[in-house]
């Protein structure tokens, strides 16, 4: 008789809906984590994809001599190359959004508070580049030819390259707290 009482009621609290919500709580926890982790991982690859357009924008910066000053054109014989590393080009970021960049990049790969400090640097780094790409684009360099169209093209895969780090960094980071 004993036996018979538990079972009743163990077969009750599997049926009971507050029991069934608070699985489904718990599975969706556990699949959110992993929704978190898979959109953290999505923003390391999209930021190491801006860093690698940079670096196609710098060595075209370098190559079709664009400046390295907002709304300035360069002029033959201009240290370009050495401009690029320090204050960036028309073409690519300068060094220390790409510096956080590469932080952002490095401590999104990690656990805990280490991933939510990356995906911080994530942000901020993209909202910096998309305010230099914007400043750069409505700044009326006078590029024409092939300069103007290698410019138009680095500058808007940078903005949509960045708007997209930008908003999978900010929802993996919305899904952390």
């Amino acid at each position: 008789m004993y036996n018979v009482w538990p079972a009743t009621v163990h077969a009750r609290y599997e049926g009971d809906a507050g029991h069934r919500r608070l699985l489904r709580k718990r599975r969706a926890g556990r699949e959110s984590r992993a929704y978190i982790a898979f959109v953290a991982t999505l923003a390391v690859r999209l930021a190491v994809a801006l860093l690698g357009l940079n670096v196609i924008g710098a060595v075209a910066a370098v190559i079709l001599d664009l400046s390295a000053q907002f709304g300035t054109d360069a002029q033959a014989g201009d240290a370009v190359g050495a401009e690029i590393i320090t204050v960036g080009s028309a073409t690519s970021a300068p060094w220390p959004p790409l510096l956080a960049l590469v932080v952002g990049a490095v401590l999104a790969t990690r656990n805990g508070r280490a991933q939510s400090v990356g995906l911080v640097f994530l942000v901020l780094a993209t909202l910096l580049m998309i305010i230099g790409v914007i400043g750069e684009y409505t700044s009326g360099i006078p590029f024409t030819g092939a300069r103007h169209a290698v410019f138009v093209a680095i500058s808007v895969a940078l903005l949509l390259l960045t708007a997209a780090l930008a908003a999978t960094a900010a929802r993996a980071l919305a899904g952390r707290t």
